[in-house]
């Protein structure tokens, strides 16, 4: 089901002439289909969809315990919904909320919106998010949303935006600084501090880990995981990153393409904290998301067409391994 829908995206996107018209009903379509994937899935599909099913009915039958450590913003939104409807409401409701930001952010940010919706719907991000991390979907739909207000620079909409998406998830409060990314520049210097800061945090990144997880209420050291972003994904990314910042000069002049690479590039540097344990991966996908406006947006600047279709072909390649072969991963 999911190769033939990867096709299809594709397919469908190359079909349709780049007219304003077209692509808004093609994004409209792709929109709506994203959302029944997550809205119409099977309960055994995503390993914390039946937590979250018997929190629901917990809430709904009024014994769920209050102490237990869940955002305000999801209890409410199931109490909500549990006098309204059933859990299937919920997740549509979840889905209506993860998935429109990212359609509405692609339409309006990317050069290329095809290829933006099968890289997102090709994700690890996708696949974790809206088909398992309930809370933590809705946090990354307001998240993408609070990139509309770093791009406008409204920060007082861009804070209210995170602070909504902190009740949900606290995780999200993580992309709070990328909002003073908006005036960096790629330049020799700060690629000398990227770098930098890259090797502090090979050399430190487990010492951080274990004091950011002292201070947490959940020990993440006990927790062993599936790899789904290890030494593969992490070289894939450092290539399209480190291509990118190689073409400073160039990415400079298109805000569209610098400040995505900018907060996908802050993926890379909590990776070697991260890397303690594989379950912590889903922090980066707030920043990793980026990488669906970045590379199209790069890719039609880029004169180079050998380097084009290296660029493409990789992510064709990442695309299908996702879909093929770590979606299959138990």
């Amino acid at each position: 089901m999911y190769l033939i829908y990867f096709i299809f995206l594709f397919s469908f996107a190359l079909v349709l002439k780049r007219k304003e018209q077209n692509m808004w009903l093609y994004c409209l379509f792709i929109t709506f289909t994203l959302i029944l994937l997550p809205w119409l899935r099977h309960d055994n599909i995503g390993i914390d969809t039946l937590t979250y099913k018997y929190m629901f009915q917990s809430i709904q039958n009024r014994t769920f315990d209050l102490n237990t450590r869940i955002e305000q913003g999801y209890i409410y939104l199931n109490e909500v919904i549990a006098h309204i409807g059933n859990y299937r409401l919920l997740w549509g409701t979840i889905a209506l909320l993860s998935i429109i930001p990212v359609c509405i952010i692609i339409k309006k940010y990317s050069y290329y919106c095809g290829y933006s919706f099968l890289l997102f719907f090709t994700s690890v991000g996708f696949h974790t998010m809206e088909l398992a991390a309930m809370r933590q979907a809705v946090a990354f739909g307001f998240v993408v949303l609070a990139f509309h207000f770093l791009m406008l620079r409204r920060l007082y909409l861009y804070l209210l935006i995170l602070l909504i998406a902190f009740t949900f998830h606290y995780s999200s409060i993580i992309f709070l600084p990328c909002y003073w990314l908006y005036n960096l520049k790629i330049n020799k210097k700060f690629l000398i501090l990227w770098g930098v800061a890259m090797a502090f945090c090979f050399i430190f990144g487990y010492t951080i880990f274990l004091e950011v997880n002292a201070l947490w209420n959940v020990d993440y050291t006990a927790f062993g995981e599936v790899e789904t972003g290890g030494e593969r994904f992490f070289l894939v990314n450092l290539l399209f990153v480190i291509i990118g910042f190689l073409n400073y000069e160039k990415i400079n002049n298109f805000p569209l393409i610098r400040i995505p690479l900018l907060i996908y590039s802050l993926s890379l540097l909590l990776w070697p904290m991260l890397n303690s344990n594989p379950g912590l991966f889903r922090l980066q996908y707030y920043f990793d998301f980026f990488y669906v406006i970045y590379l199209p947006n790069f890719i039609v600047i880029l004169d180079n067409k050998y380097i084009k279709c290296v660029l493409f072909g990789l992510s064709i390649f990442v695309a299908l391994y996702i879909i093929l072969v770590l979606r299959n991963v138990p």
